[in-house]
Formats: C-alpha cells, structure tokens, sequence
C-alpha cells in the first residue's frame, strides 16, 4: 500500500501494546514467585493442553489461506512450533521455475 508505511507501523505498535502475555498479572506472580504450587497446577495443565494444540490450529489456518505469502509464514511458524527455529530462508517468495522444476522430477520429466 503506497505511502501506507506509516499506518502499518502504528497498527503493528497498537497491537504491541495491547498484548499481555508476560505482562499478564499471572505472568508477573509466577516470575516473581508469588503464586502458590496449588494455583501452578491447574495452570499448568491449561497451558499444556493450549502449546499442545497450537500447531493444529495454525496448520488449519496454513491449509485454507489463499495468500501465498501469508501461507509461507504460516508455514514457518508451523514449522517452529513443531520442530524449534526454522533454518534461515534463502528467499520468502517461492520460485515457480524451481516449483516446476521440482515437480518435473518428481514426475521424471523434463522442462
């Protein structure tokens, strides 16, 4: 979006701030430790079963995303969320001469 820049900055700055996660009074008595093992386990078992989900719920965001760039970054968050940080990418948009290429081999065929 041409001269848009600085309207993404302030939404991506208001989306920031407006994040709680480590900032969360929870989050703060658990650092701090202030919260009684009775409270951590029932946390704890809440927290498991949303990190457990996570990746499925982004696979199905991947899987019905018709932007590819979108999709790609679906992807690598998949990706890190399964298996730890993603090597570093060479590039973020696919090729479509090495898609094809890769898919001529795939089928034994040539371009």
């Amino acid at each position: 979006m041409p001269g848009g820049g600085g309207f993404v900055d302030d939404l991506r700055a208001m989306i920031d701030a407006g994040r709680a996660f480590g900032r969360h009074p929870l989050w703060l008595r658990i650092a701090e430790g202030r919260l009684p093992r009775s409270a951590l386990g029932p946390f704890a078992v809440q927290f498991f079963l949303q990190v457990r989900e996570f990746p499925r719920a982004v696979s199905a965001l991947h899987s019905s995303c018709p932007d590819i760039g979108e999709r790609i970054e679906l992807a690598e968050s998949l990706y890190e969320e399964e298996t730890g940080p993603a090597p570093a990418a060479t590039s973020r948009t696919p090729s479509s001469s090495s898609a094809s290429e890769r898919a001529s081999a795939f089928h034994g065929t040539r371009w």
